[in-house]
């Protein structure tokens, strides 16, 4: 297979979900079939980022998304991701982003529709004029290839969709292009891939390249993240004493891809005040002393450290972990 003449240095990230060819279509456009290896099986093969160069053309391969095996460890995909957003960050510049998607597939899935979602995550509403769509598989008679193709057309105008939305944006800051490849070729490509190889490789020229390491190495499932604080309050009491214990936790909230408010990992606790009552207290004593309860409950969040909550007619004690 021939390789690319291109007289500029471009630099081009895949990304795509499991078996849908990223590794096929990287040896493809690099003209040579061993560079990336290709597995055949809805595992993804790629577990970390890779490139190769060949006359001038970089090609960055990612893992796949959305692997089949991954629902055991529903942070697979999140690492993967991790780990491709610090290997692009190492990149010098990229001049384009390329979203690989199996033409065969006809559904704008939940599954493609929360990898679109992550892909929106990790890279702003600008990066968006550097990326585009190859649409890989495309084989068939002509009549079955004017459907796919009619199809993914209207993917692409959900998608476009989806985006705005993502972002809360009227319009797209480019034209999202899409393309049309064979790239699962055993022998010599036919000449509508060439040429289609030939157009991705004029649209990557096409474009300033951008600096990756503007991008932040975050969790792609979630956005928003912020600490907040809890409160719990134990009572206990004995023949003469009623003990009140308040703990104060923090933890993490973030806004999901389907935009809920959610939990991230689990509540850390931050100190408890402890206060203890009498039984045998005048009105005023359980008045003042209850009044400050409250304030010490409303102010623990506030403090970084311990401090001294007072209590009429009791006792109060704060402790700190």
């Amino acid at each position: 297979m021939e390789g690319p003449e291109n007289k500029n240095k471009i630099q081009l990230l895949l990304i795509g979900k499991t078996g849908h060819g990223k590794s096929s279509l990287g040896n493809f456009l690099l003209g040579q079939k061993d560079l990336f290896k290709v597995f055949h099986n809805p595992k993804s093969g790629t577990q970390d980022p890779s490139k190769h160069e060949r006359n001038g053309l970089t090609i960055i391969d990612s893992p796949g998304l959305l692997d089949s095996e991954n629902d055991a460890n529903k942070n697979m995909d999140a690492e993967h991701y991790e780990k491709l957003v610090y290997f692009i960050k190492s990149q010098a510049e990229l001049n384009g982003i390329i979203i690989v998607m199996n033409s065969q597939e006809d559904r704008f899935s939940e599954d493609i529709q929360t990898m679109l979602k992550m892909i929106c995550n990790t890279f702003e509403y600008k990066h968006f004029k550097f990326i585009s769509f190859v649409f890989t598989k495309f084989y068939g008679k002509k009549k079955v290839l004017e459907q796919i193709r009619k199809n993914k057309e209207e993917f692409v105008m959900q998608t476009k969709e989806l985006i705005k939305k993502f972002y809360g944006q009227d319009e797209l800051p480019g034209t999202l292009p899409y393309f049309f490849i064979d790239s699962d070729l055993d022998d010599e490509p036919d000449k509508d891939s060439l040429k289609a190889r030939e157009e991705i490789l004029n649209w990557a020229i096409g474009l300033p390249p951008f600096n990756p390491k503007e991008l932040e190495a975050k969790d792609p499932r979630y956005k928003n993240m912020k600490e907040e604080y809890d409160n719990e309050i134990i009572t206990t009491e004995d023949s003469d004493y009623i003990y009140k214990e308040t703990i104060v936790y923090k933890f993490k909230t973030a806004i999901d891809l389907n935009g809920n408010k959610v939990q991230i990992g689990s509540k850390e606790e931050v100190r408890r005040v402890k206060n203890k009552f009498p039984k045998h207290e005048s009105f005023w004593t359980k008045l003042v002393g209850g009044a400050m309860i409250g304030i010490g409950i409303l102010a623990a969040p506030f403090s970084a450290g311990a401090s001294l909550v007072g209590v009429g007619g009791g006792i109060a004690t704060i402790a700190s972990s």
